[in-house]
């Protein structure tokens, strides 16, 4: 879980603007990609203090590939702008090949004014019969900017990182090696218990076949020496597994407290910053979306040849494609209902959210239907009221409602933060 946030805090910083570099923009992306090596990927950098441009190497994924992937960089001690891009081509059917994305630029502009980090950012995701544009603006503000340049910041980020990962990572080979040397050391012990055990048994059999006592009294005595002995290794074993849970139990304990301080240390870290998103815009723009996705619905009927056929061929093929059609408009208002009603029992939504997405939902159903002439959505994402929240705060709630490994809190967490803003579907954008 916390690496996780580390490497989240990592990547967003540094596509969104709040992640910088050492003393110049060539510096800042070097610094950023200096890992990249290590993962098997290379790059290559130019440019100087105030602009700096990336080219990356293909990243192959399972199902994906990105491609033509650059990076750039603009920056001066007040300022940050960045872009980056790429294609993305996936291993997937072609019927649905138009509909997933296939190129991709976000770029972000960024500046320092006093204790307040101010940050506009744009994200296109281009497919063949869709665009998704999202736009966003947001705000970070921290004592610790007071009288910074955007270098500077970027010098404690990036080291902080760096610092906050090592010492990650420490703990967890640490304690791994310390487990690993754990078991090992009682493996041995067990299989010389059971060794033993495995040759008492032996020697009762071989006993017991050439005993030549010829009275039941010498026979029972060896089985019962033997027994003996064997309880006796059954013994040693049982205290064998009683002593690795009291060394592991004081293993873990050693390693949650090493891990609790580690994570007091992000948190009094993070403590120090308040992040507000002020708004959000989601568009949604297509090309022909609902005629292509019929066609793909309806593709056994669309590969029938009409011509050269009787009346009779004919009529069945009209009647086939009133099926077809039926079943594409029923599985449209499904789709619908089911939305709607998911939204509606929602226990996490609070009553202005349910209202509000129930006309998101019907609005993008519209997309898929050809005679709706619906082409594009707007989605307004805003604050109810200020909403500002401490990052250090809500990184603590997530770590401790996942440390107690309850969905359900997790779910009620994040959704207490959805249920502060109003999510609508709008005609115009407001200034």
């Amino acid at each position: 879980m916390l690496k996780k946030l580390i490497t989240a805090g990592a990547i967003s910083m540094a596509v969104c603007g709040v992640s910088f570099g050492k003393t110049g923009a060539l510096d800042i992306v070097e610094s950023i990609l200096k890992d990249v090596d290590k993962q098997g990927n290379t790059y290559q950098c130019v440019g100087d203090d105030s602009h700096a441009t990336c080219h990356l190497n293909d990243v192959n994924g399972l199902l994906f590939q990105i491609k033509n992937l650059r990076a750039d960089l603009w920056v001066n001690d007040d300022e940050v702008k960045q872009e980056i891009s790429g294609n993305i081509e996936l291993d997937i059917d072609d019927d649905v090949n138009k509909f997933v994305p296939k190129s991709f630029t976000c770029n972000s502009k960024s500046v320092l004014k006093d204790l307040q980090y101010i940050s506009d950012a744009k994200c296109i995701i281009k497919a063949d019969a869709e665009t998704l544009i999202i736009d966003s603006k947001s705000l970070l503000e921290s004592r610790t900017f007071r009288y910074k340049t955007v270098p500077t910041i970027l010098i404690y980020y990036i080291e902080n990182i760096k610092r906050l990962d090592k010492e990650y990572r420490d703990i967890r080979v640490k304690y791994q090696d310390k487990f690993n040397a754990l078991e090992d050391k009682f493996d041995i012990a067990l299989d010389d218990i059971e060794t033993n055990i495995e040759l008492l048994k032996n020697t009762k059999k071989i006993t017991n076949h050439n005993s030549n006592c010829g009275c039941n009294s010498c026979y029972l005595k060896n089985n019962h020496k033997i027994d003996e002995q064997i309880e006796k290794k059954r013994g040693e074993e049982k205290q064998i597994r009683q002593s690795y849970l009291i060394e592991y139990n004081e293993i873990k304990k050693q390693y949650d407290e090493d891990m609790q301080r580690f994570t007091d240390s992000i948190v009094a870290w993070l403590k120090q910053y308040n992040y507000t998103m002020k708004e959000a815009r989601i568009h949604i723009k297509t090309n022909e979306f609902a005629n292509s996705a019929f066609e793909t619905f309806a593709k056994t009927y669309l590969m029938f040849n009409e011509y050269d056929l009787s009346l009779k061929q004919q009529k069945q093929i009209n009647e086939e494609k009133k099926r077809i059609t039926a079943k594409y408009y029923s599985d449209i208002e499904s789709f619908r209902a089911g939305g709607i009603t998911f939204i509606e029992q929602s226990p996490y939504l609070k009553q202005h959210l349910k209202d509000s997405l129930k006309k998101v939902i019907a609005e993008n159903v519209k997309l898929l239907d050809p005679h709706s002439h619906k082409i594009s959505i707007k989605i307004l994402i805003k604050p109810r009221e200020y909403v500002t929240m401490n990052v250090g705060d809500e990184v603590e709630k997530m770590i401790s409602i996942y440390n107690e490994g309850t969905t359900n809190s997790f779910l009620k967490a994040m959704f207490d933060i959805v249920n502060k803003y109003d999510i609508k579907s709008v005609r115009v954008w407001t200034e």
